[in-house]
């Protein structure tokens, strides 16, 4: 099966046309064989030394030998007569016979100037809804394909490719040609931005549509893969609860994410993860708390539940993010605070379960289930379900194609120094310290990485431990943020570099900490293994 730029899922569909111009890109897909790759809706553009002319090719194909087939798609009615092919547009008839002519003689010129010296360029007209017994002097008969041999299309095109092989390098760089990808070194940071506003409003789709259904329960448990929109689904319900003078909250698990939650959420909202609110009410009782209690957060979890069934309801709205981490009670006990005709969103997914949790259903609620990413790219999404970290394969959303994790493997005395070597190159290639988040697999208590002050010259900034007077985090200054996986749950980072990946055997828990560790990344990955946890992994892969 050929390859197509881009895919399906990316072709707007903006006149009636399209709905042809797809199903004859489907037809191409499945008629030529896995060395060809098809491009669709390339824009072109010759110029003159005062003038500069653009042009659109419907289908362009590059064959194995990195040659050129070239298809024009006239759906809908044609005319021949008179040694011509014509077609109306809005009321006004237009010469298919002159275009087709400028295209072939703009694109040799194109081939001419950037030196494609042996490409050929073979040249036809789709004709999906008309049947034709002639060509013209223009076009040959034989380079029109009409209704009747739509179903012969792929052998009509193959018997048009020419047997000689240009070099990979001259094909590759047709490829690039094709792409609109310009021979310059690359900005990451530039390209980052644009993926990442590409990705968000795809994203969009979960904040757009869930708002609008509607449920006389007033529950609704959205269970969504990493990276299927989530936290824009919480702002916008936040938001619109915000302009319409309701009473909303935003708990979630993490305090990272709730910090993070709360710089971007409207102020009049409620923002916290369960923890704080509970020692917050905890504090109001009690004169003091004495956090060497291994206790402390169950006792001030219990006493908080009672305050809640103890009061009367007061939001209208509440998000409960990062769900499958909240241990049941805590679900129903935060329930209870929402008034008569409240909502209730829950936000989870049990893929990035890496706690010891009891999964929970609410009564006359509705379940809404996402498992496309749009924040990963595609090859990263990819190795994650070559590995079957998820019970269910999750489906790739990003406008990035991006390139497949880097999988290092180290011993424990070179770790440091391969951690070091893989940051140099991110910087070296043009990444940014401030893009780059490296990831510990470990706990806070566990992690070496959390322990150093630099990392290739650059100084690390981590969570201390402590807060400030106002209950903020306190990091130390550097310029490499550092996190452990459980902690940077909820959020992402343009690049990741995923450190101490250490495991015996890659069980339902250990893929759970992977899956969220490499589900962060935006742009690109780098995850490093213990020789173990490589070898614990190539077991995996070959027992599949």
């Amino acid at each position: 099966m050929a390859v197509l730029h881009p895919e399906l899922e990316n072709l707007t569909l903006t006149h009636g046309g399209s709905y042809r111009e797809q199903d004859i890109l489907r037809r191409l897909e499945l008629a030529l064989p896995g060395s060809f790759d098809i491009y669709h809706s390339v824009i072109f553009s010759t110029a003159t030394r005062d003038r500069q002319f653009y042009g659109e090719i419907d289908v362009a194909i590059l064959t194995p030998g990195g040659h050129l087939i070239c298809l024009e798609v006239k759906a809908g009615a044609v005319n021949v007569s008179d040694g011509d092919i014509t077609k109306a547009y809005r009321g006004e008839s237009r010469s298919i016979s002159n275009q087709l002519g400028s295209q072939r003689a703009g694109w040799l010129k194109l081939l001419r100037q950037n030196r494609f010296a042996g490409v050929s360029f073979q040249h036809f007209l789709i004709l999906p809804d008309q049947v034709v017994e002639a060509g013209s002097a223009a076009f040959p008969r034989e380079r029109i394909v009409d209704a009747k041999q739509m179903d012969e299309i792929g052998s009509i095109l193959l018997e048009a490719v020419p047997v000689n092989f240009l070099s990979d390098g001259e094909r590759e760089r047709l490829a690039r040609f094709l792409e609109n990808r310009f021979e310059l070194t690359p900005d990451p940071a530039v390209r980052i931005g644009q993926v990442a506003r590409a990705n968000k409003v795809l994203a969009e789709g979960l904040a757009t549509w869930v708002p609008r259904i509607r449920n006389p329960g007033g529950v609704y448990q959205i269970e969504g893969t990493a990276g299927s929109g989530k936290t824009q689904l919480a702002l916008t319900l936040l938001r619109t609860a915000a302009n319409d003078g309701l009473k909303a909250a935003y708990v979630c698990y993490n305090r990272p994410l709730a910090d993070h939650i709360a710089k971007i959420s409207p102020a009049a909202a409620i923002v916290s993860n369960f923890d704080d609110l509970a020692i917050a009410h905890f504090r109001k009782v009690n004169e003091s708390v004495d956090f060497d209690d291994p206790q402390v957060f169950e006792t001030a979890a219990s006493a908080f539940l009672r305050h809640l069934e103890a009061t009367p309801p007061v939001y209208d709205l509440m998000v409960i993010d990062e769900a499958q981490d909240f241990k049941t009670e805590w679900i129903f006990g935060l329930s209870t605070a929402m008034k008569e005709g409240g909502q209730l969103y829950t936000l989870s997914d049990q893929s990035q379960l890496i706690y010891q949790r009891e999964s929970f259903e609410i009564s006359d609620s509705i379940t809404i289930e996402c498992d496309e990413n749009f924040r990963s790219p595609k090859k990263i999404v990819d190795t994650i379900n070559a590995l079957g970290l998820t019970d269910r394969a999750v489906r790739s959303r990003s406008v990035h194609a991006g390139e497949p994790p880097e999988l290092v493997v180290h011993n424990a005395a070179s770790a440091d120094k391969t951690l070091d070597r893989c940051v140099k190159q991110l910087i070296d290639s043009g990444y940014e310290a401030s893009q780059i988040t490296l990831l510990s697999y470990r706990g806070r208590k566990n992690s070496e990485l959390l322990k150093r002050q630099s990392v290739a010259g650059l100084k690390t900034s981590c969570f201390t431990g402590a807060y400030d007077d106002a209950g903020n985090p306190i990091y130390s200054l550097g310029e490499l943020f550092c996190e452990t996986v459980y902690r940077f749950k909820g959020q992402s980072s343009a690049v990741v570099v995923f450190c101490e990946i250490d495991f015996d055997e890659l069980n339902q828990q250990e893929r759970r900490k992977l899956f969220v560790g490499m589900s962060r990344a935006q742009h690109h990955l780098v995850c490093l293994f213990s020789e173990r946890a490589e070898k614990a992994l190539a077991e995996k892969l070959t027992a599949q």
